[in-house]
C-alpha cells in the first residue's frame, strides 16, 4: 500500500481545518476558496451553434490557487472530492477533476451532510463518483441564465441605462415586489365597524364581547349607518348565555428549519438579511472552534427536505425524556410532509449534537452565531417535542337579531414551546391567551352596560418583506435553497428595490425594468414559466432529461423574441431626459438630467464633444452636523447602490454617515442593512 497522502479537497479553508483535525495523519485538506472556473466576464461563453456546450477558465485570481492543488494532487495516493452535496458543489467538484485528472486519475468524491468525525469516517467508508446528472443539471441552470443574462441586459442599457442587468429568476423576484407595490398604489380604502359589547354578570362581573352574528348570519363587520342602527336597537335587548362551549385545541410543533424557513424566521426575529444568515450558518456548519477543537454545530444549510435520521431522532428524544420528562415525548417519532417539489437531497437544517446545547458553547460563539444556533438548536428540539395544549372557551350572548361572542384561551400543558420565546414561535399570534371569563350558567341573564362602535378601515397587502418574499418565491416554485440569497443580494445591490423600515420598496428603476421586461418577454418573466423550468432543470438531476435538449427548447423559443424585443423595445432612456435651463460651464450647452447608476445626474447636451457632468444632490432637509461646516445633509449612493449620506459640501467637509444625523440605529441588534452600509461606508 502507498506511503502517500490522501488529498481532500474542499471549498473553504475553515471547512479544511475542521476536517483536518478529524483525519489527522494520512490526509492532507486543502480548500479550492470556492469555484475554480466560471464562464468569461465579457463575452457569452456559450457556443450556441454547436450544442450550447459553456467555455469554463480559470477564474481570475485562482490560478495560483489551482497550481497548489495539482501540486498537491502530484505527490498524493488518491484525490477525494468533497464540496458541498448540491449541484453547485458537484460543479466545483467536476472543474477539479477536469484539472487534476491529467496529474492524478486517482479521483473519488465523498459526500457528508455534517462536518462530525463521524459522518467524515462514514464518507470514507461510502466513496463514490461525482455525479454527472447533478453536474449536467447545474449547467443547464448556469447556461440559461447566462443566455437570459447576456441577451436581454444589453438591450436595457442601451434603452434605459448602463449597469442594468435582467435575470432569469431575478427579474421575477423583483416582478413580484413590484407588482405588490401597484396593488398597494391601486388599492382603495373602505370603512367599516366592529360592534362591541360591555357586559356584566349578576356579580357585577365585566367582559367584552363581539357581534358576530346578526340575524342568523355570521358577519363581523358592518357600514356606519348599519352599525348606528343595531346600537339603538341592541340597547333595547334583553340577553342571555345562550351557549358554553369548552375545547382542547393542539398545537403541534413547526418541522426543523429548511433554508427558506431559516432565512424567514432569521428576518422575522433577528432583523438579518437572507444573505447575512447564510454566511453566519455557514460558520456554523463548517465548524467553531471549541476549546481545542473545531466542531461543526449544524448540518447543511441548504436543503429543501423535512427528513431527520433516525439517530439523530433517538438521541434527541434520549435528550427530551432526561431534560423534560416523558409528557414531553411523543409516542411516534414526528413526521413533516415535504413541501411541494422539494428535492429532499438532505436532512433538515439541525443540531449534529443534541448535547451541544447554546448555553454549553455561548462562550465560543459570537453573538449573531449564538443567536443563530439557539435558533435552529430550539426549533429542531421543539420538533421532536409534544403539542401544546390550550383551553379555548367560547360564551355565546344572544338577545333579539344579536348574537355576541366572548372568548377565553389558558394553555393547559406548555409541549414544545416550553423551549420558545415568544417571537420565535410560528403563527403564534392566534394563540395568545385571553384574560379568563366569569363562570356562566346556560340561560343566564346577563347586563348590556355599553355597546361600542369601532371605526376600522380595509388595508391594503403589506410590502414583502426579504422573509415573505422568500417565502412567496417558495410557494411559487420559483428558485431552489441555493438560490434565495443572492437573489436578495442581486435585486438590493442593482438598488431594483430599497429596504426601507424593513420592506422592500420597488425604486423606479426596478418597476421600469420590470415593465419593459414584462412586455416585451411575456412568456418568460413569468412566475409560472420560471417554476416549470426550475422542475425541468430537477429532472435532468434526476436523469429524466437531457440538459442541451432543455437549452435548446428554451433558445427556439426565445431567439424570435429576443430578435422582437431588439426592434420594438420602447427607449426609455431618451424619455426620461430632461433638458434644463442650467449652461455648462465648459461649452456653454444645456444641461441635461440622466439616469446614471448611482441616480440622476447632469450632463451636458453636447456629449460626446462636452463630457462635462453635475451631481444633483438629494437634499433630506437636515444641517451638517460639523460644527464648522455650513453645508446641508445629502443622500448619497455607494457603489452597490445603497443609500449613505454626506455633506453637501464635499470635499472641504468629509463628514459622512449610514444614518440621518439625528437618527440613531435601535437598540439590541442593527438591521443588516445597516450594518452592510456602515462597512461599505469606509470602502466608498
Amino acid at each position: 500500500m502507498s506511503n502517500k497522502e490522501s488529498l481532500v479537497i474542499v471549498e473553504s479553508p475553515a471547512k479544511a481545518r475542521t476536517i483536518q483535525s478529524f483525519l489527522g495523519k494520512g490526509y492532507k485538506v486543502s480548500a479550492s476558496m470556492g469555484h475554480i472556473k466560471n464562464l468569461p466576464e465579457r463575452k457569452l461563453g456559450v457556443d450556441i451553434e454547436h450544442g450550447f456546450e459553456p467555455t469554463y477558465s480559470i477564474i481570475k485570481g485562482k490560478k495560483k490557487i489551482v497550481q497548489e492543488l495539482k501540486k498537491e494532487a502530484k505527490k498524493s495516493s488518491q484525490v477525494l472530492l468533497a464540496a458541498d452535496a448540491d449541484r453547485e458543489g458537484e460543479t466545483i467538484c467536476a472543474h477539479l477533476a477536469e484539472e487534476i485528472r491529467p496529474i492524478n486519475k486517482n479521483i473519488s468524491r465523498i459526500l457528508f451532510h455534517e462536518i462530525t468525525p463521524s459522518a467524515i469516517k462514514e464518507s470514507l467508508e461510502h466513496i463514490t463518483s461525482i455525479d454527472v446528472n447533478k453536474v449536467d443539471s447545474g449547467k443547464a441552470r448556469r447556461v440559461l441564465d447566462r443566455l437570459v443574462g447576456y441577451k436581454i441586459s444589453p438591450l436595457l442599457w442601451k434603452k434605459v441605462r448602463k449597469g442594468l442587468s435582467a435575470g432569469r429568476v431575478q427579474t421575477v423576484a423583483l416582478k413580484i415586489v413590484v407588482d405588490r407595490e401597484k396593488e398597494i398604489n391601486a388599492f382603495i380604502s373602505e370603512e367599516y365597524y366592529l360592534v362591541m359589547g360591555k357586559f356584566s354578570t349578576n356579580n357585577n362581573e365585566e367582559f367584552l364581547s363581539q357581534l358576530k352574528e346578526f340575524k342568523g348570519e355570521k358577519t363581523v363587520k358592518f357600514s356606519k349607518d348599519d352599525a348606528s342602527n343595531i346600537k339603538v336597537d341592541a340597547e333595547k335587548q334583553n340577553f342571555l348565555v345562550k351557549s358554553i362551549g369548552v375545547k382542547e385545541e393542539k398545537r403541534n410543533a413547526s418541522p426543523p428549519f429548511i433554508t427558506s424557513s431559516l432565512q424567514q424566521q432569521a428576518h422575522r426575529v433577528f432583523h438579518l438579511s437572507a444573505q447575512r444568515t447564510m454566511k453566519i450558518a455557514q460558520q456554523l456548519y463548517e465548524g467553531v472552534a471549541i476549546g481545542a477543537e473545531l466542531t461543526g454545530l449544524i448540518t447543511y444549510m441548504r436543503t429543501d427536505s423535512f427528513n431527520i435520521s433516525e439517530s439523530a431522532q433517538s438521541k434527541a428524544r434520549e435528550f427530551i425524556l432526561q431534560k423534560f420528562g416523558k409528557e414531553y415525548l411523543p409516542s411516534a417519532l414526528p413526521k413533516f410532509k415535504a413541501k411541494k417539489g422539494a428535492q429532499e437531497a438532505h436532512e433538515a437544517i439541525r443540531p449534529t449534537s443534541v448535547e451541544l446545547s447554546p448555553e454549553k458553547i455561548k462562550e465560543h460563539l459570537d453573538p449573531y452565531q449564538l443567536r443563530l444556533y439557539t435558533l435552529i438548536y430550539n426549533r429542531f428540539l421543539a420538533s421532536q417535542m409534544t403539542p401544546k395544549i390550550t383551553e379555548l372557551t367560547t360564551v355565546k350572548i344572544a338577545g333579539g337579531d344579536y348574537v355576541f361572542i366572548a372568548e377565553s384561551r389558558k394553555t393547559k400543558f406548555l409541549g414544545h414551546t416550553v423551549l420558545l420565546k415568544k417571537e420565535e414561535e410560528d403563527n403564534n399570534d392566534n394563540n395568545e391567551e385571553i384574560n379568563s371569563l366569569p363562570a356562566f350558567k346556560e340561560g343566564e341573564k346577563v347586563n348590556l352596560l355599553e355597546l361600542m362602535l369601532e371605526q376600522k378601515f380595509t388595508q391594503p397587502p403589506p410590502r414583502y418583506t426579504e422573509g415573505t418574499l422568500i417565502r412567496k418565491l417558495e410557494e411559487e416554485g420559483v428558485g431552489r435553497p441555493s438560490t434565495y440569497a443572492p437573489i436578495m443580494n442581486i435585486i438590493k445591490d442593482r438598488d431594483y428595490v430599497r429596504s426601507i423600515k424593513g420592506e422592500l420598496h420597488p425604486s423606479e428603476i426596478g418597476t421600469i425594468v420590470v415593465d419593459l421586461l414584462v412586455e416585451n418577454f411575456p412568456t418568460i418573466f413569468y412566475e409560472k414559466f420560471t417554476s416549470e423550468m426550475e422542475q425541468t432543470l430537477d429532472e435532468v438531476e434526476e436523469g429524466k432529461r437531457k440538459w442541451g435538449e432543455v437549452v435548446s427548447n428554451f433558445y427556439k423559443s426565445f431567439e424570435p423574441v429576443l430578435n422582437k424585443a431588439t426592434l420594438e423595445m420602447k427607449n426609455v432612456k431618451k424619455e426620461r431626459e430632461i433638458i434644463t435651463d442650467e449652461k455648462c460651464t465648459e461649452c456653454d450647452g444645456n444641461l441635461v438630467v440622466k439616469d446614471g447608476r448611482y441616480g440622476q445626474f447632469l450632463a451636458c447636451s453636447n456629449f460626446p464633444k462636452c463630457r462635462f457632468t453635475k451631481r444633483i444632490l438629494k437634499r433630506v432637509g437636515v444641517k451638517c452636523p460639523n460644527e464648522n461646516c455650513t453645508g446641508d445633509v445629502v443622500e448619497m449612493r455607494n457603489k452597490k447602490g445603497r443609500v449613505f449620506y454626506g455633506c453637501s459640501n464635499y470635499p472641504q467637509c468629509k463628514w459622512v454617515g449610514s444614518y440621518l444625523p439625528s437618527q440613531k440605529p435601535e437598540d439590541g441588534i442593527q438591521k443588516t442593512e445597516d450594518i452592510e452600509q456602515t462597512t461599505e461606508k469606509s470602502e466608498t
